[in-house]
């Protein structure tokens, strides 16, 4: 059984439905479904060295390790623990050094580069901002100098990485959770019932729905579940409601509490507006929709746009609300193009699984 090591600066949070969350626990499940034996280093600094220290141990005494996969942190590597310190500067530095000198190759899949946006940077005071920047660069730093392979969502997102040569960028997407046995699987929608588009996620400055919002209410034959938790939509509600109408539901559920909604839905929504940040973000929620079997709605001139595109997993749009309205009409009268979209999805689910992203991992680092 080939052996690898996953690694991760911080413990692991089962239950937490944040994207950073789910994304450790499903990679580290997909190694095991692989067929790894899986050596793992998570915790808290102290957590960690305990465990360097038995790995270095099992090396020393003839253990081999194919690769070592790793899942950043949103925060600079030091600054990882449960309340951000003590500041832990050279810890994983050295445990990768120690990695290079072994021949170990090494990946590190980097979550996320909002920190070089400063329109995210704005609710922080400056000199916390200028410090966090100086930590953000030395985990770059360490990087290069270890030879660390960099798993991004996206290439895209490579433009905005400093440092760290863009050879060394492999895109890593998320997986897809693949739902057995669906209620509404395959495009149920027979055009005598309405049509049901389905969002789940944050909405903010980043997921921005005002042209969805409106199409629906525009739209007779069209219901539209906006899955978000009660306190952003609160935040946000005076924007939206003049379009509210009663076929547009607010609800809140993580977890098996979306199943309910995914059970009712034709399509997954992703028409929002393409802001910079998502030139080249990809979100997890594009995967989740691929793998409870819904074609997609994305707006062009996003990076989920492209990604809809070229997988074939639904419709990419104008971010405008005739547009959508369009696209809406026509699946109302010809159900059998949404049956068809269904089906497309369905069969793609098993090349985007988390399983396909774990082998991807391990054949690009054993080469």
């Amino acid at each position: 059984m080939p052996s690898m090591i996953y690694y991760t600066p911080y413990g692991l949070r089962p239950g937490v439905p944040s994207a950073s969350a789910v994304r450790p626990i499903e990679m580290l499940q997909a190694f095991h479904d692989a067929g790894f034996e899986v050596f793992e280093i998570t915790g808290t600094a102290r957590e960690r060295k305990k465990r360097i220290q038995v790995l270095k141990k099992q090396i020393r005494a003839g253990k081999k390790f194919d690769f070592c996969y790793s899942e950043s942190s949103t925060q600079p590597n030091m600054m990882t623990e449960p309340k951000h310190f003590p500041l832990v500067p050279f810890l994983d530095a050295r445990f990768f050094s120690y990695l290079k000198r072994k021949k170990i190759p090494t990946g590190i899949f980097y979550r996320d580069i909002y920190w070089r946006f400063p329109e995210y940077r704005t609710q922080i005071p400056r000199i916390v901002d200028l410090g966090l920047k100086v930590f953000y660069h030395w985990d770059l730093v360490w990087y290069k100098a270890n030879r660390v392979t960099l798993f991004l969502p996206s290439l895209r997102m490579g433009k905005h990485v400093p440092t760290v040569p863009s050879e060394r960028f492999v895109e890593l997407p998320p997986g897809a959770k693949i739902r057995k046995n669906p209620k509404k699987s395959e495009g149920n929608f027979n055009g005598g019932d309405l049509l049901n588009l389905f969002f789940v996620g944050g909405i903010g400055p980043n997921y921005q729905l005002h042209e969805a919002f409106k199409a629906v209410a525009e739209t007779p034959g069209v219901s539209m579940t906006i899955c978000v938790p009660q306190k952003y939509w609160e935040q946000v509600k005076p924007q939206y409601e003049p379009f509210l109408c009663d076929r547009i539901e607010i609800v809140s559920g993580t977890g098996e509490e979306l199943e309910k909604f995914y059970d009712q839905a034709d399509i997954g929504l992703l028409f929002t507006k393409p802001i910079s940040y998502w030139d080249f973000a990809v979100p997890v929620k594009l995967y989740e929709y691929i793998g409870n079997g819904k074609p997609i709605v994305a707006a062009s001139g996003s990076n989920a746009g492209r990604i809809v595109e070229q997988l074939g997993a639904g419709w990419v749009l104008p971010y405008e609300t005739e547009a959508l309205k369009k696209l809406l009409e026509k699946l109302i009268e010809n159900p059998h193009i949404l049956r068809e979209a269904a089906k497309s999805v369905k069969s793609i689910q098993e090349e985007q699984t988390w399983k396909a992203r774990a082998k991807f991992v391990a054949e690009h680092l054993s080469r």
